[in-house]
């Protein structure tokens, strides 16, 4: 099992130029902040913008919802604990066919009762194998989501950014192939990219893509990170994104909340904290722990359209919006 490193160290020296992308939206206006209110875990009065080092409190700002969320019919049965193992389980297929750079990660009872599984194109960190992250993407399958994951990454992300848009690619072709294994299973109207570390800022740039509905960028952020990465791809996102930190990772905190403050105001967003969990924490437990538990909430209510999982993110009283967890967010 590989574990990833840092995306700071990794990647140092990373080239500025931006990937070619699909359909790029033209960069939407930053300063994004505006009217974002803080609340005090401890139900005091609001206070100022808190900082992004682990004493933040949930906080939100805009009310528009559904702005760009997945369309209100749900794609997935319902489910109550998202922590749990999904009604589907998975298989995983150690290569995918025609695409030797990625492994997929697939709802065993596939296309049950005429489902089409929305799909997850998945990068992991820098240097870090798909088995470090295994138990969280049979996590995502087992809640019937289709993942396309990355086998192993490198240290710079315009490299991931070309395997996850391949990625992207080969999704779509499959579903629409009609002697795929997969056509008529896979919903390429619902595909998210999702990463961690290196595979979180690679992921910004392929967010852009206007084929992408959702996104989770875990442990690494665009703003003021010295990878190289322009931090103008943050304002290519247009769909819900979700920003997942550990509160024990000093380099990423202010970086993810950076993200949350400068993201474009129309695209709805999350930003949560988790106590205590480090760089690398969690992925290595039953069903990846919280950051499993997070993520099938995130993709069920921003890719599968479940609205039943709308106020696990409405700061703030959001379900992560406290112990062991603290978040704000904004247009949701």
């Amino acid at each position: 099992m590989t574990a990833p490193v840092h995306e700071g160290d990794a990647a140092a020296g990373a080239r500025s130029a931006p990937p070619d992308r699909t359909d790029t939206p033209a960069p939407a206006p930053t300063g994004s902040t505006a009217g974002v209110m803080s609340t005090p875990m401890n139900g005091g009065g609001a206070g100022a913008q808190p900082t992004p080092q682990g004493g933040h409190a949930a906080g939100t700002a805009g009310t528009a919802p559904g702005r760009g969320v997945a369309p209100a019919s749900p794609a997935l049965p319902p489910v109550i604990d998202p922590s749990k193992p999904g009604p589907f389980g998975a298989d995983v297929v150690a290569t995918a066919p025609g695409l030797s750079t990625h492994m997929l990660f697939v709802p065993a009872k596939l296309g049950e009762n005429g489902v089409k599984h929305p799909i997850i194109v998945w990068t992991n960190g820098a240097g870090g194998s798909t088995n470090f992250y295994e138990k969280l993407q049979q996590h995502f399958a087992s809640h019937g989501f289709f993942v396309v994951a990355d086998k192993m990454s490198g240290s710079h992300h315009d490299a991931e950014i070309v395997e996850q848009k391949a990625g992207i690619e080969w999704a779509t072709q499959e579903a629409a192939r009609a002697a795929s294994p997969y056509a008529g299973k896979l919903d390429a109207s619902r595909i998210a990219v999702a990463g961690h570390s290196l595979g979180s800022v690679s992921s910004f740039a392929s967010a852009a893509d206007r084929r992408i509905k959702a996104s989770i960028h875990w442990s690494a952020g665009l703003t003021g990170n010295p990878v190289g990465a322009p931090e103008e791809w943050l304002q290519g996102l247009h769909a819900p994104a979700a920003f997942f930190c550990g509160q024990a990772e000093p380099r990423a905190l202010p970086r993810c909340s950076g993200d949350f403050d400068n993201a474009p105001a129309n695209v709805p967003v999350f930003y949560g904290t988790l106590e205590g969990a480090t760089h690398t924490s969690t992925y290595d437990e039953p069903n990846a722990g919280e950051w499993g538990r997070a993520g099938v909430a995130w993709f069920r209510f921003a890719l599968a359209g479940d609205e039943s999982f709308r106020s696990w993110f409405q700061a703030p009283t959001c379900t992560l919006c406290s112990g062991p967890w603290l978040g704000k967010s904004r247009g949701i």
